[in-house]
């Protein structure tokens, strides 16, 4: 019985160890979303969103995404348990033309100086994980430039494709979009989006998405306005509140009210990103699909 007890101390012991050291090499970061999506929908397909990203990442180009800077694709690595699956590092630095100038602190004169254009100065590196199944790229909060990868995506789809048949979105905050929805006192509604490739949504939203989709009405924009004796009801309108669901993905939304004490107040939803919290110990992979799994199962969820 002795012998017993021993042993269950051991274990017990030894389970405690694991998760100690499991909780203790966990790692939290924040993640942002974009939606890359390809039109028509026959282009909608996982092979034709990794095609375009390799051939991105093998024309080695960078684009101005910021002043002097430039972005890129650094590296690109297929996952070794998904093949619609890639990972790898934005690269993002200064880049100057050969012939330049610059400033002699020793005379304090502006003299000439060459520079190496091919050479990127004070290089940043931004990680990202690109899902063909989800057609979404996810990067990490703290260390990227958010402005600067959605200008990078869109001028590196630009150089592959017209620009009608790409459309590019960061996911949007759906308290956000549900302080739009309950808002007492809302006088105008701009809403802009294009068609998903997701067949998740529901009633309303579905209806609008799918109709967009099968009559090639890539674009589109809503614009609704009511009084501040009159304001617009957006809990009463299904169609409403569908068409900023699919927004929060598919578009952006901009809402102008009054609160009850008179203060006007803008909304605009693309100053208001999602932003997603994960956990995970070496490979984010995993923790990273759960949450695009959740937004894409989730998407439309606003029945009523």
């Amino acid at each position: 019985m002795l012998i017993l007890c021993s042993i269950f101390v051991v274990i017990n012991i030894s389970m405690k160890n694991i998760m100690t050291e499991k909780i203790e090499n966990q790692k939290t970061e924040v993640v942002k979303i974009v939606n890359i999506v390809l039109y028509p929908k026959e282009q909608q397909t996982p092979e034709n969103y990794l095609n375009y990203f390799e051939q991105i990442y093998k024309s080695k180009k960078k684009f101005a995404t910021y002043g002097e800077r430039k972005t890129g694709i650094k590296s690109y690595f297929p996952s070794s348990n998904n093949t619609h699956i890639i990972h790898g590092d934005f690269f993002n630095g200064a880049f100057f033309e050969a012939e330049n100038h610059a400033l002699d602190t020793e005379t304090n004169e502006i003299i000439p100086y060459k520079m190496d254009p091919k050479k990127g100065l004070a290089p940043k590196i931004w990680r990202y994980y690109f899902f063909a199944d989800y057609h979404r790229l996810v990067f990490f909060s703290k260390e990227a430039s958010e402005p600067q990868i959605l200008k990078f995506l869109n001028k590196a789809f630009a150089s592959l494709l017209n620009e009608d048949d790409f459309r590019i979105n960061i996911e949007k905050d759906e308290n956000k979009i549900e302080e739009i929805i309950t808002s007492a006192g809302l006088t105008k509604l701009h809403v802009s989006l294009s068609y998903s490739n997701n067949d998740n949504y529901d009633d309303w939203a579905e209806l609008i998405d799918s109709d967009m989709r099968d009559s090639d009405s890539r674009r589109g924009t809503f614009d609704f306005t009511g009084t501040r004796k009159k304001p617009i009801q957006l809990m009463k309108s299904k169609i409403q509140k569908a068409l900023l669901t699919l927004s929060r993905s598919n578009g952006h939304a901009e809402a102008v009210g009054h609160y009850e004490n008179g203060i006007s107040y803008k909304i605009n939803t693309q100053q208001f990103p999602q932003e997603k919290a994960i956990s995970y110990i070496d490979d984010p992979t995993a923790a990273i699909e759960g949450v695009l799994k959740s937004i894409t199962n989730n998407e439309g969820q606003d029945k009523k």
